[in-house]
């Protein structure tokens, strides 16, 4: 058994539907029939899509939604009975000297080199991600600051479904704002 109280958790949270289009092109080990033809659906015929996230092939856990995985992951976080941490991609993204200098001084540390800007995506290769054009600094920063982005593929049902599938304390907490369904594509 591990002492969480040992180590302190310093977690990205990211806007959900932000999220959910990466884990479209980036499915890790959450698994949907419908993808990828029909990614991120939340909803089909009035009934949430069912996702499951294998662990393994005996550790399989199903989600009601895509929606259900980012608000049970973060949520978890949120009641945890240990020091963590919580900081938003999207302002490590924006700002990043700041929030590495606050996430430093949090933990009892501080910056022990200058601040260098890693252009380039640093998870290229064998452990990458894909191409490293498409995943770089500049290539986060077109994606997170293309806001028509965030609701791609999701129709008025599944942003309507959103509304009650993510969970509104942390999309309160965070300052993630739920897309006007009349924005639907």
């Amino acid at each position: 058994m591990y002492n969480k109280t040992a180590t302190m958790p310093v977690v990205s949270i990211r806007d959900p539907y932000q999220w959910m289009q990466s884990m479209c092109e980036n499915q890790y080990s959450v698994v949907s029939p419908h993808w990828p033809k029909y990614c991120p659906n939340l909803v089909a015929k009035g009934k949430p899509i069912p996702v499951n996230i294998m662990y393994s092939l005996k550790d399989i856990v199903e989600f009601p939604s895509l929606a259900h995985i980012w608000s049970e992951y973060y949520s978890q976080y949120g009641r945890a009975d240990y020091p963590r941490l919580i900081v938003r991609y999207e302002d490590i993204i924006f700002h990043p000297r700041q929030v590495i200098e606050e996430v430093c001084e949090c933990v009892g540390g501080e910056l022990s080199a200058p601040f260098s800007f890693i252009a380039e995506n640093p998870k290229h290769g064998s452990q990458g991600h894909g191409d490293q054009k498409k995943n770089g600094l500049m290539a986060s920063i077109m994606k997170l600051g293309n806001f028509s982005r965030r609701v791609k593929g999701l129709t008025a049902e599944d942003l309507s479904y959103s509304n009650i599938a993510l969970d509104s304390d942390l999309m309160q907490q965070f300052h993630y704002t739920r897309p006007d369904t009349s924005i639907a594509t």
